[in-house]
């Protein structure tokens, strides 16, 4: 499988290790085609689901916070629908057939994947920490309205403004030889700016958002207990299972992220000293980091208003199968009760 780094000096790419990089063996051909598949194929199930859910409701396509977690979807759903498939071929074919525009566009979204959902799920907890502080003190409509505008357009203003250009500027001239490889590579120089930016700005972000978020939203906690009403005790409880749904959300990611920003970190600091990952070794903390695409959209059920929607949904189904059962219920006795009277005839008329 392709990694987020595959051309930099930390990756043993000896001709003797990268020749099949012993997937001859049929126990690792196996083992490689169940772990990309299974993350393929359960994320791509996660994400469409969430995403129609999403859609076909109104109450969810209306509300802020789930326009955020539509764009973390979004990059998610690339990750398991694009980057993985085309990396399992090419890690298996060990060559590229579908050109160099595709080829940029798949390392592309490989490189800044963890940034795009590190800073949508940044937008998540602020738009949390928003909603907490709007319990406490009165923010006009209009604020609100341009603050959830802003924070579901910042992650695509970043792409546009600031992912692209470095693509471009910081590519090496070797790239844009003729090759059988999907052979991109930055230069030399850029490689701590660009492992700063793609790999610990996410991190550093969501771990500073999620810092604020739960300070927040205990710092008001007592204000909130004065209010009477029975309403507010019901806002209050889904706004405090939405914290504990991004802040599940945040901590998985992080889990999966930082050991492939540590061992990218440290490649590059101690390159001199050390002689790198085996191309083994850093496509299982690759994994482990791909592995929050297909894991992220199945915690958002702590929200209650996902579960509320799902649970519309297996009650129409449910009401579906009551139908069709009862239809075919219905039409058994009938054949049975002509089929008797018939028997009783033929009797009859032998009698």
């Amino acid at each position: 499988m392709t990694t987020t780094w595959p051309s930099i000096p930390y990756v043993n790419t000896s001709t003797n290790y990268t020749d099949k990089h012993g997937y001859d063996d049929p126990a690792r051909f196996a083992s490689l085609h169940a772990k990309y598949i299974t993350i393929s194929v359960s994320g791509i199930i996660f994400n469409v689901l969430l995403v129609l859910l999403i859609l076909l409701s109104k109450t969810l396509r209306t509300t802020p916070l789930f326009w955020n977690i539509l764009n973390l979807c979004l990059y998610d759903s690339v990750m398991v629908m694009f980057v993985i498939p085309f990396g399992l071929d090419y890690e298996l074919n060990w060559s590229w057939s579908y050109g160099d525009w595709m080829c940029k566009m798949w390392f592309a979204a490989d490189f800044w994947h963890m940034l795009m959902a590190g800073i949508a799920l940044t937008c998540i907890c602020a738009d949390r920490i928003f909603a907490s502080i709007q319990t406490v003190m009165s923010i006009r409509v209009k604020t609100l309205r341009l603050k959830s505008i802003f924070l579901v357009m910042f992650p695509w203003i970043f792409l546009v403004t600031v992912c692209i250009p470095m693509f471009v500027a910081f590519e090496d001239k070797e790239s844009q030889n003729p090759s059988t490889f999907c052979f991109f590579q930055f230069h030399e120089k850029h490689m701590i700016t660009l492992a700063c930016i793609s790999l610990a700005l996410p991190n550093i972000l969501l771990i500073i958002a999620v810092t604020i978020m739960l300070s927040t939203h205990i710092l008001r906690g007592g204000n909130w207990r004065k209010i009477p009403s029975n309403r507010a005790y019901a806002d209050e409880a889904r706004l405090k299972l939405s914290v504990i749904a991004v802040w599940v959300a945040a901590s998985i990611n992080l889990l999966c992220w930082l050991p492939v920003t540590c061992v990218v970190f440290f490649s590059i600091i101690f390159e001199s000293k050390c002689k790198g990952f085996t191309w083994d070794e850093y496509t299982n903390v690759y994994l482990l980091q791909v592995t929050s695409s297909s894991i992220t959209p199945c915690l958002w059920i702590i929200l209650p208003e996902v579960r509320q929607e799902v649970a519309i949904w297996r009650r129409f189904v449910s009401k579906i199968m009551h139908l069709r059962s009862k239809t075919s219920d219905s039409l058994v006795p009938s054949y049975q009760s002509d089929t008797y009277d018939d028997e009783t005839e033929i009797q009859d008329n032998t009698n």
